[in-house]
């Protein structure tokens, strides 16, 4: 059997996602990944690769939390809002925009919300 020029360390599910993480030795181009995507994603036939050079998490402070009528925004309208920034439209969320307490726990105008992001590869 020969060896593979593209060494899986491991792989994991990522925490508060629906993510599977896969871990490689070295610094593979991802092209090189994709011509075995067949043999990764066989467990996740809906799936689809993503290169990732880590992640980032964001904490946001002085967010509104509620509509006029005193609604909590829903994680859905988090991610809708934080879409409409340019910087943000097309950013992989790796832990979709939450509020930091639960929704039933707040009580300000205004509270912190968190999320973490992929970071793109280097290049080089």
């Amino acid at each position: 059997m020969a060896k593979s020029d593209v060494p899986l360390l491991f792989g994991r599910w990522a925490a508060h996602t629906n993510n599977f993480v896969y871990v490689f030795g070295g610094n593979i181009p991802f092209n090189r990944i994709q011509q075995i995507s067949k043999f990764l994603l066989a467990p996740f036939p809906e799936g689809s690769l993503a290169p990732v050079g880590g992640w980032s998490r964001v904490l946001l402070s002085g967010v509104p939390t509620s509509d006029d009528d005193g609604n909590i925004f829903s994680e859905e309208t988090l991610e809708a809002a934080l879409r409409r920034n340019p910087i943000l439209e097309k950013i992989q969320f790796v832990m979709a925009p939450r509020w930091l307490l639960r929704p039933e726990e707040i009580t300000s105008k205004y509270t912190s919300l968190t999320f973490s992001v992929a970071r793109a590869p280097n290049r080089a």
